[in-house]
């Protein structure tokens, strides 16, 4: 898939959804691997 263009992508997805591990279809392990990761909460 090729994405074009300037992507945004809202912070509420990323920290409540696509960060998040999830039993089925995870893609935070994916992430990951591209440096994408929550900060621990202080």
């Amino acid at each position: 898939m090729k994405l074009s263009g300037n992507i945004v992508i809202p912070d509420a997805k990323l920290t409540q959804y696509l960060l998040v591990f999830q039993e089925k279809d995870d893609k935070s392990k994916f992430l990951a691997r591209a440096g994408f990761t929550l900060l621990p909460k202080k």
